[in-house]
């Protein structure tokens, strides 16, 4: 609006046109909300059309226009982003179930049935689900009477029946049947012992049901499942002695039966573990500020003779805030990958091993954000930890080598300087020992952290190992506060730009994984679907099914003839170059010709239409794949030599696609059109190539 007073003006980067705040704002929200904006995606360009200047920022728009017009856009960046992750899923999926198809083709019947029962053991029997939605669950919490997060499905974990709302009857009646009591309640290895014991009756009762080969095959084709579960596969050599032929549950320290389930079943996320805090030998009591931790779950080293173990809490105590009921809560959820520590030469290698895989877990769970406490940060992390479990058993990489290198270490980490009793809301609730500058306050206004900490703070929840399951919400650092999660347009003016970035593509990653999620949810239910539809046709009408599939994808549907890549396209050139692969071809005979089809095109084009030029209408182009694909249907019907009733189903089911093509659905029943010696060839070219 040329009559626009210029205030706040917003440049592009040529420095050559501007907009006023309100007309930018305008610009924006028009690109968020006009009707092909997925078509045309979430760039910010110019408004002035032949202008070259860079898109603008995403991370400087928050500054520029107003909150809604912000959430528009960054709706429009995240629908990409799951439209992307959804065509690259379902491609996935496809490539692997073609994958799939070719290989169970080229298996004899009894290695398919063998298959079958193994997926049938794994899913159904081995897999705990729900028994409603079949959704996996893997953690137990100590009470039977489970609530399925999914679809709300109460059930009982003794027998996994559906009882509705509450399975609270169902567990204690089953309590008294399986665990001598009738409460709601009981530990982790009972739930285990349980469910092994009925996963070994359920597989026995099911290999029973299959033929005596088959059954072999499944055993052996189940062998590594059944190790992870625990149990012993029964050798040739166990049949001299049948007591020990039993299943015996394995006594690896390090095996984490529901691990393996996640992981076989594509889970997502992490398993819950119990915690596993730092250790010391005992005789090395941790000096008087620190304090026994008594939660302890599972202990790092137990075997071999080692000396035992003591749990100390190097941090200087647990944090005011944290009630005792809590402790367990700000434990590490999980053990962290480590390199081999310096050896103290007073331990042995295994027993420093084990006190520095421990120090790196107190570290991880200093970076947590929620886990932040007034007495500890991630620099004096390596100082404390050294202290407590004594020596230089701590690397000195993990100790800043000057103060310099961290602006809160310039005191020398003291925080004792600091005067006691001063309110919460006085300091940061990160380091005590900053400056009131630029306060970020949580929406109960009791707790603020100065612009450097809030930045720290931000960029710890953006790179933590744990990120992608924890998710990309920035809450207030002190744990039992209650206050909302800071918005995230908010935070591109309060945090510096790398940090803001590191966040989004954290959102975006977490966009990206719960799109693949959906898409591959729903293409394994289409899948299962038409399996069970499949199963219930006879053998002609499934082969008419399969030879319209080969119709409708491989002669009617035009596809680049590297990557299959489906085209609809023509912009007037018959030397066609793929966007996917680069793979140059002919549009009229659809053949590989490397990286130029120049050649080829002016070949066919003399043989096709009558000239060696390279371009043609769209109307050339329609006319002759229509005599094309008519040819290679009637070639393809001849040389699969197809039972006659079997062609007369293909046509039946053929016959929309036919008509969408234009083609007179009568004369496939009384016309046989005369192939010519090209198409033959393609049609035997592609009969030899890979057909089903």
């Amino acid at each position: 609006m040329m009559s626009c007073p210029q205030t706040r003006p917003e440049w592009c980067s040529t420095k050559e046109h501007f907009l006023c705040n309100t007309c930018f704002d305008h610009h924006v929200r028009e690109i968020a909300t006009r009707d092909d904006r997925l078509a045309r995606g979430s760039a910010v360009p110019c408004p002035v059309p032949e202008c070259k200047a860079k898109d603008f920022d995403f991370f400087d728009l928050p500054q520029q226009v107003s909150r809604e017009t912000i959430k528009l856009l960054d709706d429009l960046r995240r629908l990409e982003t799951e439209q992307a992750a959804h065509r690259e899923a379902e491609q996935r999926l496809r490539e692997e179930a073609a994958r799939e198809a070719v290989r169970r083709a080229q298996l004899d019947e009894r290695q398919r049935q063998a298959e079958d029962a193994r997926k049938h053991i794994v899913e159904k029997i081995l897999t705990l689900a729900c028994p409603r939605c079949k959704t996996a669950f893997f953690d137990f919490d100590g009470c039977f009477a489970l609530s399925c997060g999914r679809c709300g499905c109460g059930f009982c974990a003794w027998c996994l029946t559906d009882c509705g709302a509450d399975a609270h009857g169902c567990a204690a009646r089953c309590g008294q049947l399986y665990g001598g009591t009738d409460r709601y309640f009981g530990t982790r290895e009972q739930f285990d012992a349980h469910h092994s014991r009925r996963r070994q009756d359920l597989v026995k009762a099911y290999l029973r049901t299959l033929p005596q080969k088959v059954k072999r095959l499944t055993k052996h084709l189940c062998e590594k499942d059944f190790i992870d579960m625990g149990w012993r596969p029964v050798r040739q050599e166990d049949h001299v002695d049948k007591a020990k032929a039993q299943a015996q549950p394995l006594q690896a320290a390090a095996f984490v039966p529901e691990r393996r389930q996640a992981a076989r079943q594509g889970a997502y996320g992490l398993v819950p573990r119990g915690p596993e805090v730092i250790v010391g030998p005992i005789g090395r009591n941790p000096p008087a500020p620190f304090m026994d931790v008594d939660v302890l779950h599972r202990p790092v080293l137990r075997a071999r003779n080692r000396p035992p173990l003591v749990v100390a809490d190097p941090m200087g105590g647990i944090p005011d805030y944290v009630r005792q009921g809590e402790r367990e809560r700000h434990l590490p959820a999980r053990p962290m990958r480590a390199r081999p520590p310096p050896v103290d030469p007073r331990w042995d290698a295994d027993i420093a091993l084990a006190l520095e895989m421990e120090y790196r877990k107190w570290l991880a769970w200093i970076s947590i954000a929620n886990c932040y406490t007034p007495r500890t940060d991630r620099p004096n992390a390596g100082t404390a930890i050294a202290v407590t479990i004594g020596g230089n058993i701590a690397a000195d990489s993990f100790i800043p080598s000057s103060p310099t290198r961290n602006r809160h270490l310039q005191d020398g980490g003291a925080r004792e300087n600091h005067p006691k009793g001063t309110p919460w809301n006085a300091v940061c609730v990160w380091m005590m020992s900053c400056p009131q500058t630029r306060p970020e306050w949580c929406s109960t206004k009791e707790h603020f952290l100065c612009n450097t900490c809030f930045d720290h703070h931000v960029r710890e929840i953006a790179t933590r190992d744990d990120r992608l399951a924890r998710g990309s919400a920035v809450p207030c650092p002190v744990p039992e506060c209650k206050a909302k999660d800071f918005d995230f347009f908010d935070l591109p003016q309060q945090v510096s730009r790398e940090t803001i970035k590191l966040l989004d593509d954290l959102r975006r990653l977490e966009t990206e994984q719960a799109a693949h999620r959906e898409a591959e949810q729903r293409l394994r239910e289409e899948a299962a679907r038409e399996a069970v539809r499949r199963a219930q046709l006879d053998e002609r009408q499934r082969q008419a099914e399969d030879a319209r599939k080969h119709i409708v994808e491989k002669i009617l549907t035009l596809a680049c003839p590297r990557c299959k890549t489906a085209f609809f396209d023509f912009d007037g050139c018959f030397a066609l170059s793929c966007g996917r692969c680069g793979c140059g071809f002919c549009a009229w005979c659809l053949t590989d010709c490397g990286a130029d089809a120049h050649g080829c095109a002016a070949r066919c084009g003399q043989l096709y239409g009558g000239t060696d030029r390279y371009f043609g209408t769209r109307e050339q182009f329609d006319a002759h794949h229509s005599r094309r694909r008519r040819d290679l249907v009637e070639a393809y019907n001849i040389m699969q030599t197809l039972p006659m009733d079997v062609r007369e189903l293909t046509k039946h089911l053929c016959e929309k696609d036919f008509t969408d093509l234009g083609w007179p659905v009568v004369q496939y029943h009384n016309v046989m059109p005369a192939i010519s010696p090209w198409d033959a060839e393609i049609a035997w070219a592609l009969e030899l190539q890979d057909e089903f």
